[in-house]
């Protein structure tokens, strides 16, 4: 059924979509719905099996395939992230699933394969605290022990955080290998207009609800995170 939906529909991922009824182990639907409700916010991609090893791979997504260091579950997540990325459409075909003897044979570890699919899903989250952290560090000593100006201050650190993220969330979060001045253009006006913002609701939150300056910044930063993630 896989393939006969892949030769019909052709520059499609084609998932095997397991029916999760019946007398399904726990720890399968278990996480099978913890990912798929994550992979519904992270990247607004709504499947019902995101953890199906029956695929039917178009060509076209060949070459993006053999550039993912992954090679276990998270290869499989990996896949649909760059599906995402590039544009390649999705499709579901429901299929039967089968548990012998609950599944015993599974190769999936409930700890280590967990903790590599989620850190692939939210690798966006763990580069923007690392470029959090250094933002608000270089913010910090600016401000404080050498006094800065806060526009300035702001100007300086936003553009030392900019010198991590770029090359951090094209590689570690989008899989591109190779920029482009394009892209790096459009990255830079978000960078412009995310500092422009965060600094106008840091001072709004200053003088008006009288917040200290680093609190402002931070909460600031944080009502921007999503604003961020959907532009990237």
């Amino acid at each position: 059924a896989v393939a006969e939906k892949l030769e019909e529909e052709q520059d499609v991922l084609v998932l095997g979509a397991r029916q999760f009824g019946g007398d399904v182990p726990l720890r399968s639907e278990l996480g099978n719905r913890i990912t798929k409700g994550v992979m519904r916010i992270v990247t607004g991609q709504h499947l019902n099996d995101t953890q199906t090893g029956l695929r039917g791979v178009p060509r076209i997504l060949l070459p993006y395939m053999l550039r993912i260091v992954a090679n276990g579950y998270d290869f499989e997540l990996d896949m649909l992230l760059v599906c995402k990325h590039r544009d390649i459409r999705i499709v579901e075909e429901p299929i039967q699933t089968v548990y012998i003897a609950g599944n015993r044979s599974s190769h999936f570890n409930p700890l280590t394969d967990s903790l590599k699919i989620y850190f692939t899903l939210l690798r966006f989250s763990i580069v923007s605290i690392i470029t959090t952290v250094i933002d608000n560090s270089v913010f910090f000593l600016l401000t404080h022990p050498l006094g800065w100006i806060v526009w300035q201050a702001q100007v300086v650190a936003r553009l030392a955080a900019l010198l991590f993220n770029y090359r951090a969330a094209r590689r570690a979060v989008f899989l591109r290998e190779k920029g482009s001045p394009l892209t790096f253009l459009k990255f830079l006006a978000l960078v412009v207009a995310s500092g422009t913002l965060s600094y106008t609701l840091m001072m709004t939150l200053r003088d008006r609800a009288h917040f200290a300056l680093m609190p402002a910044k931070l909460t600031a930063e944080t009502l921007l995170f999503f604003v961020n993630f959907l532009v990237q």
